[in-house]
């Protein structure tokens, strides 16, 4: 046992991180043993500090516990800090190397579970560290197997977390969660809102306006606009950005998403179709802001193309009356505007050429496979009729008759497929064998929009020596995520 009669006082600490099991030791009972362990020895208690809530790993969210950091500044020579286990103070190797040689300095004492420790002992040192490394390895466990779930429940394309707007959680008896299932009452409002962006152009703006009148809640359960909260305050309601986010989310299309990325389909019913999602982020993402009320777009990647280094994007600058593209963040891409916008059109281009909209439409969107497969046999007959007409048993005439018959139907469907089912609001005006003299009529504004629904377009820096030369390659922008 260390010798107690220099201990002037005691300062208990207790911390509590998310506890969603109901069986941790709460910050009060922490408490209540730390006072006992404080009366058994004799000591004065100079002061109790407790964090709630607030995990001490270096995965933590939340870094600062305000309490931790107080009793930092509290200690004084000659004390004791007493917590409750080692894992209370920290499971964060780098925060309790600080906090051990901030009390070897000032000559503070430490208490884990009743056993009094020096900081500035080689033995107690070992163990403390020892004690320590257990809780950060039981810390590390439990993110493996988390993170292992996780990954798991990404290939099911199991739900993880809170609910979006649109659904309810379902649970075991345990609390678990089971999966989502869609609330009719707001699904409702989610096809409301999308069917008045992509099939009346409506804009976000006025559909908040909307709800906010008709005095519907908002996806974080707030009061409706204009009624007050339990704080007092006038709740605000339905705003662009609360409205505009919903409707990207790509789940309520029933898509998984990781890591802010959709990896595939979920387990759960969509709400709105995929291709109605593509049309919506389409409309109301990073392209969305392109229709703005100033002049119109000079330039084809401005808050568009992405950084390949950071992933910021792109801002447009002027320099010597030139423009060029650079990162705002890492500064590390600058390339002059007339290099870049001609090979990435080109780029695109190519692609328009080979994409099938009534394919693509048929593979994402359920309700347009029934117009392809009129579409397949109204092919299918107009090729019979033409065979027949060769071999003689139709006559020229009829066959002239059923040709421009079955041709008006052909056009009819394809044109509903092409318009009703495109991902990308313009996009079935362009695609095709004659893209590139489609896509030379568009304006720039046109072509942007084209350009951030279908691909991602990276510009990656320079090495140094390429740089210094001010030379480019075209290696050197990449194009992901191109719409299939």
């Amino acid at each position: 046992m260390k010798p107690q009669a220099s201990i002037v006082g005691a300062r208990i600490y207790a911390r509590v991180s998310d506890d969603r099991s109901g069986f941790a030791r709460s910050v009060d009972e922490q408490q209540a043993d730390n006072r006992a362990v404080c009366e058994r020895h004799g000591w004065q208690i100079l002061g109790e500090y407790s964090d709630n809530d607030i995990g001490a790993s270096k995965w933590t969210k939340k870094k600062v516990r305000p309490e931790y950091e107080r009793l930092k500044e509290d200690i004084r020579p000659g004390e004791v800090i007493v917590f409750w286990e080692a894992s209370r103070n920290t499971r964060d190797m780098p925060v309790y190397y600080a906090l051990e040689d901030l009390c070897a300095d000032l000559g503070v004492m430490w208490c884990f579970s009743g056993r009094l420790l020096d900081p500035r002992d080689p033995d107690d040192q070992f163990m403390g560290g020892f004690e320590a490394l257990l809780a950060k390895r039981e810390t590390d466990l439990t993110r493996k197997r988390v993170l292992r779930t996780m990954k798991q429940n990404v290939a099911d394309g199991k739900p993880h977390g809170k609910p979006p707007f649109g659904y309810d959680a379902i649970r075991d008896r345990m609390g678990r969660l089971e999966g989502w299932e869609i609330n009719p009452k707001q699904a409702a409002l989610i096809r409301e809102a999308a069917d008045r962006i992509t099939e009346n152009s409506e804009g976000v703006m006025g559909i908040a306006r909307d709800f906010n009148e008709r005095g519907i809640p908002t996806p974080g359960g707030a009061a409706a606009a204009g009624t007050r909260k339990q704080n007092g305050k006038v709740a605000q309601g339905w705003s662009n950005t609360t409205l505009r986010r919903l409707l990207m989310n790509p789940q309520i299309a029933g898509l998984r998403v990781h890591e802010k990325q959709a990896v595939g389909q979920g387990t759960w019913e969509g709400i709105i179709t995929e291709g109605q999602h593509y049309r919506l982020v389409a409309i109301l993402g990073d392209s969305g802001r392109l229709l703005h009320r100033g002049t119109d777009p000079k330039n084809l990647l401005a808050g568009i193309g992405r950084c390949g280094g950071c992933s910021a994007l792109l801002v447009r600058n002027t320099s010597g009356g030139k423009q060029y593209y650079g990162c705002p963040d890492c500064g590390l891409f600058t390339r002059p505007v007339h290099y870049i916008d001609p090979m990435v059109e080109e780029a695109v281009i190519l692609w328009l050429e080979r994409f099938d909209v009534a394919q693509y439409a048929a593979k994402s969107d359920p309700a347009a496979k029934a117009d392809v497969t009129e579409l397949e046999e109204l092919r299918a007959r107009l090729a019979d009729f033409e065979g027949k007409a060769v071999e003689g048993t139709v006559s020229a005439d009829a066959f002239g008759r059923i040709e421009a018959k079955l041709s008006a139907q052909i056009v009819e469907v394809e044109k509903r497929l092409r318009h009703a089912h495109a991902p990308v609001p313009g996009l079935s005006e362009v695609a095709g064998p004659d893209a590139r003299k489609a896509w030379g009529a568009l304006d720039m504004k046109r072509k942007r929009q084209i350009v951030a629904g279908v691909v991602t377009v990276l510009c990656d820096p320079l090495p140094d020596e390429l740089r210094l030369r001010r030379r480019f390659l075209p290696e050197y922008v990449r194009y992901t995520d191109w719409l299939t």
